[in-house]
């Protein structure tokens, strides 16, 4: 297994949190909250609306929204781009650290992690555009997960220059090192 920096292991671990966070916030019906005297609380996420006193043929109180707006389109497409990004970015990250320490790969992540985080405020956007108050807690959970991508990208940033420079790390009783170079070739 490759030695990283610490760097890395930080931007690594924001990722884990900030995947835990989109995936709840993408999935909770807390997105908006609000308490009304005829239907009690009531809660909207992007899949679906729950309120107190409104029960389902089977019983719930959750039921799917019913006619789709263009910002509640919009804010389910790119929090689950964000979704999928951060799951892509993490793959990537484990395949960087057990196998393959290139710095073409950690240029990706990087460049990844500052879309997966555009895709997670885009859609926070989107939702506030509809819905501008009482936000509840899913909400704010997406957007500190877009907020951990972007610190995640520029911790990133240094773990890619050590790559490109050249490293030499000591770790227990062996020697890691990793150089890139160049090589020039002259045709006559």
């Amino acid at each position: 297994m490759f030695i990283v920096s610490v760097y890395f292991k930080v931007a690594f671990a924001l990722i884990c949190v900030g995947l835990v966070f989109e995936v709840i916030g993408f999935a909770s019906p807390y997105w908006t909250s609000w308490d009304t005297r005829s239907h009690g609380d009531t809660n909207i996420g992007l899949w679906q609306q729950c309120t107190d006193r409104y029960e389902t043929r089977t019983g719930g109180r959750c039921y799917k929204h019913g006619n789709i707006s263009a910002a509640l389109g919009a804010a389910r497409a790119f929090s689950a781009i964000a979704v999928i990004l951060f799951v892509v970015l993490l793959i990537l990250l484990l395949i960087y650290w057990c196998q393959c320490p290139r710095s073409d790969l950690i240029l990706a992540c990087i460049i990844i992690s500052f879309i997966t985080a555009a895709c997670a405020l885009i859609g926070v956007i989107c939702w506030a555009s509809e819905y501008d108050r009482n936000l509840s807690w899913a909400f704010y959970l997406c957007i500190i997960a877009g907020i951990l991508a972007v610190i995640a990208g520029i911790l990133l940033i240094p773990e890619r220059r050590i790559i490109v420079i050249g490293r030499t790390t000591t770790g227990g009783a062996s020697t890691v090192r990793t150089v890139t170079t160049t090589r020039t070739v002259t045709v006559r």
